[in-house]
């Protein structure tokens, strides 16, 4: 039941229905609470929140991502904290609050460096060097955008092993095959 309300009200933010989303979402909040959800708790804050980011209403969404990263911190989810900070630091720099935007963002790189994936490393020192550069701070743009380009490097080279290993996989199996069929 929990999840399929969540769900709904996923369903409902992506059709741009917010009232409805959040109404799902509070019921979520509700039922996660007496189940000691904490997982989905968070979502239904974030969900919250992005209803309201995609309403312009910024100071709703900040408060519900706040709240998410709260459950987050409590958990100890690196990642998922990581997420809340590129959140806030984001609304953040739409407002044209770039200081405040890079703070969060570099929160984000803390959390980021105790649990790091590749992929989340990458967006966040883009944001990073946007910002930076939105401050007039180009040494520490160019910086963030040269860990960009190698970030997409590891990237780059992830994927090709990633290919290579499951290409080396296709052809173990086959010998395997090949083995026992002369068997």
């Amino acid at each position: 039941l929990l999840i399929s309300k969540h769900n709904l009200a996923n369903r409902y933010q992506y059709l741009g229905q917010y009232n409805k989303s959040r109404s799902f979402y509070n019921e979520v909040l509700e039922l996660s609470a007496k189940l000691y959800n904490k997982y989905l708790e968070a979502g239904a804050y974030d969900g919250i929140a992005n209803c309201y980011f995609e309403e312009k209403n910024y100071e709703n969404a900040k408060r519900y991502f706040g709240d998410a990263k709260a459950i987050h911190l409590e958990m100890a989810d690196s990642i998922e904290l990581s997420v809340s900070c590129i959140n806030l630091g984001y609304i953040e720099e739409v407002q044209g609050n770039y200081g405040e935007a890079l703070a969060y963002y570099q929160q984000s790189e803390d959390y980021l460096q105790e649990k790091g994936g590749l992929d989340a490393q990458f967006d966040l020192v883009r944001m990073l060097s946007d910002g930076y550069a939105n401050v007039g701070d180009y040494e520490k743009a160019s910086e963030y955008y040269q860990k960009q380009t190698i970030l997409s490097d590891s990237l780059y080279d992830e994927g090709v092993v990633n290919a290579i290993e499951e290409t080396e996989g296709k052809y173990q199996v086959k010998g395997l095959k090949q083995t026992q069929l002369k068997q």
